[in-house]
Parts: structure tokens; C-alpha cells; sequence
């Protein structure tokens, strides 16, 4: 399921993500990352996760749910707000706020109106 999930982004979002495979196999995630890199994963997930995931704390900082949890996710994810992505990410913030694709543009926060309409 992960991997179709890498599949489905690399598909539909072509010009910004560098797909790293066209099969069922890929090649391992770095053991060691450059001291600057913003997004880390130590597990063996390997790219059946890398790229949902990847998409995901790009997202979730972008509408500002990262901006009080800093020191909670430090040890995987460097980026807390949409300011620190614009301007470490380039590519993901321009997928994520191109108006081509339909992102959320906020955070959900509980109130989703009426719901007996």
C-alpha cells in the first residue's frame, strides 16, 4: 500500500518529485544524512514511506501544525512553518501551494459546520 501510495505521487506530481524507481524495487535511503538535511527517517521503511511522508510533514508544516511541536519531532522533521519551507523546500512549498493541485490551504481544527446537511 505504501508503495502504491509513492507511485501515485510520482505519477500525478511528475515535475516536482524526482521518483526513485519505476519498479517494484528502489534503492536504500541514505544510513547517514549531510548535517543540513531537514527530513530524516532511521527505520527500514526505505521509499515504500519516504515520499507520503515526505508530502505529509511538508503539508502538515505549511498550514502551521508544526510551529509548537519543534522539539517533539527535531529527530525526523526540521521544518515547523511555511516560512522555514518556502525557504529550505523550494520544490515541495511550490507542490504544495501550486494552484494545479488541491491541497489544504489550513489546518483542521474541529469545526466542520453543520454536519446534518
Amino acid at each position: 500500500r505504501q508503495v502504491s501510495r509513492c507511485r501515485f505521487f510520482c505519477k500525478n506530481y511528475p515535475p516536482f518529485l524526482n521518483c526513485p524507481f519505476s519498479s517494484a524495487s528502489s534503492p536504500p535511503l541514505a544510513k547517514q544524512y549531510p548535517d543540513n538535511a531537514w527530513y530524516t527517517r532511521l527505520d527500514d521503511c526505505e521509499y515504500k514511506c519516504f515520499v507520503g511522508e515526505y508530502i505529509h510533514w511538508g503539508m502538515i508544516s505549511l498550514v502551521g501544525y508544526n510551529e509548537t511541536r519543534e522539539e517533539g519531532i527535531q529527530d525526523q522533521w526540521q521544518i515547523t512553518n511555511a516560512h522555514s519551507l518556502r525557504n529550505r523546500d523550494p520544490a515541495l512549498y511550490g507542490l504544495l501551494t501550486n494552484t494545479e493541485y488541491i491541497f489544504p490551504k489550513t489546518a483542521p481544527d474541529g469545526s466542520y459546520g453543520d454536519l446534518s446537511q
